[in-house]
Parts: structure tokens; sequence; C-alpha cells
């Protein structure tokens, strides 16, 4: 008989949550505000992703259409639960690794906190954080996600993602 020893993260220190530094090189001051506001880093998601889960925040609705007409709560919440375009947070200890020996998987890591990433709609557990500072409407979306459901990585303007929706 075979016996594989596996290393198993020890869960009795708990983990720590940073945020992760936005990737903003080679956008311009005003596309640099603009990714800033739909990915506010100053939230606290109240979580951290466990086993095979990759934390995904989701990209922010604005209040006010681009003519300063004030959206319907109605119209924001429908676009701010359809979207799939999102800001990986964070990786769970076993994120991208064999889940029988805790090997990383022989194609590598697919994302990194602070990647632009598409996640499944209908996918993982969603939940709101309210953004401190902002009106009191304002909140982002945070999501757990399996890391093989993930579908592509963003490698242009993250804002630039639209979903059908």
């Amino acid at each position: 008989m075979n016996v594989v020893k596996l290393e198993v993260p020890d869960i009795s220190v708990r983990p720590v949550l940073i945020a992760p530094r936005l990737r903003l090189e080679g956008f311009s001051e005003e596309k640099r505000k603009e990714i800033e506001w739909a990915y506010p880093t100053n939230v606290n998601p109240g979580f951290v992703p466990m086993g095979p889960y990759v934390m995904v925040q989701m990209r922010r609705v604005r209040r006010f259409s681009e003519a300063g007409i004030e959206l319907p709560d109605e119209a924001r919440r429908y676009e701010r639960w359809q979207t799939c375009a999102g800001l990986v947070w964070a990786l769970g200890p076993l994120a991208y690794r064999d889940r029988t020996t805790m090997k990383p998987w022989s194609e590598g890591v697919w994302c990194q906190p602070g990647d632009f990433v598409q996640a499944p709609k209908n996918g993982g557990y969603r939940w709101e954080v309210k953004v401190p500072g902002a009106h009191e409407r304002e909140t982002t979306i945070f999501a757990t996600v399996r890391d093989s459901e993930l579908w592509s990585l963003c490698i242009g303007d993250p804002l630039e993602q639209r979903e059908y929706l």
C-alpha cells in the first residue's frame, strides 16, 4: 500500500487580507481614477477565501449617467448583480493546486491578486459591502468563485468590458 503524505495548510493561523495593488501602468491619469472608483480598495470584504476559491471584487456601477442623470435603483441593481468583470483580491490556499497532492497545477497560476478577470455571474457566492466615505447607497460586490470557473484574464482596459445584460 502506497501512502501519500499531504502538506496541509496550517489553519490555526488566521489569514490577513490585504487589498490588492491595482495594476494601472499604461493608463492615463483620468482612466486610472475611473478604475480606482470602479474597484475601490478601501473596503473590507469581511471574508477571506478558503480551499480552491478565488475572491473577486466585481466592477462597481455608477449612480449617474454620463449626462449627469441619476440612474434608477432598479437599473443599477440589475447591472450590479449581472456584471462579470472583476478584480482578483485573494486566492484560497488550494487555488490552482492539485487537490490530492497540493502541488501547483502544471499550467501554473491563472491569475494573481491585482489582475482583472471575468467571473461567472451565476457562479460562486456574492455579497455586498458598503464603500466607506461614499453615498449611503454606494456598495461594491464581492464573490468567491472556484479557481477553475474564472473565464478569462483581462489584458486591456477593464472598464471596457460590457456584458450582455
